[in-house]
């Protein structure tokens, strides 16, 4: 499993979404998974949408049960799994661990916050945002706590450069571990 984390506004969802199209990796974004709930009128998005309007964010032990259901129904033939932007803490890290599995790499996409800034001026998104500040201690402690898991890539760069610096650690990750993961239960 890899996470890819970072700053908003860094390139999460684009080099996720290349991963995706390189390795064939199932891509798990929790946010678009709260607003895919919410569009389907189903009963939990109704509850997402309660939490969203309220000015905060569906905590991700209530999304954890879909991305499983996505995994389950996948399970025969799983390459791998990306979870874009998550974690944020080490408490969601733990969470996910137990839940989904032990995480094999962190991509980690270092970038600038008036960069990150910029570039989140040309997206709209109705969901909301952690403080900044919050968000930097938070990822402090997780950096801290998974240190041997984590790859530091300059995500200020061109969206293609970012990638051809991701490909070659996941080409190792998945020579080591096969081309396909075993899913439990």
């Amino acid at each position: 499993m890899v996470w890819v984390v970072g700053p908003r506004g860094s390139g999460r969802t684009t080099q996720s979404k290349k991963i995706v199209e390189k390795f064939g990796f199932i891509h798990l974004e929790p946010k678009a998974l709260v607003d895919k709930e919410i569009n389907a009128k189903t009963d939990k998005g109704k509850g997402f949408e309660a939490v969203r309007q309220q000015g905060e964010e569906v905590p991700l032990k209530d999304v954890i049960p879909i991305m499983e259901q996505l995994i389950m129904t996948n399970r025969g033939g799983i390459k791998g799994i990306i979870i874009d932007g998550y974690p944020c803490d080490t408490v969601e890290a733990k969470m996910l661990e137990q839940r989904i599995g032990p995480c094999d790499v962190i991509i980690y996409l270092e970038a600038d916050q008036q960069i990150c800034d910029a570039r989140q001026e040309q997206l709209i998104s109705s969901s909301p945002k952690r403080s900044q500040n919050k968000l930097d201690k938070e990822t402090k402690l997780l950096r801290e706590q998974y240190n041997n898991k984590m790859l530091p890539i300059n995500g200020e760069r061109d969206v293609n450069e970012v990638f051809e610096d991701i490909v070659p650690h996941l080409q190792v990750l998945i020579k080591n571990r096969g081309e396909r993961i075993t899913i439990g239960r």
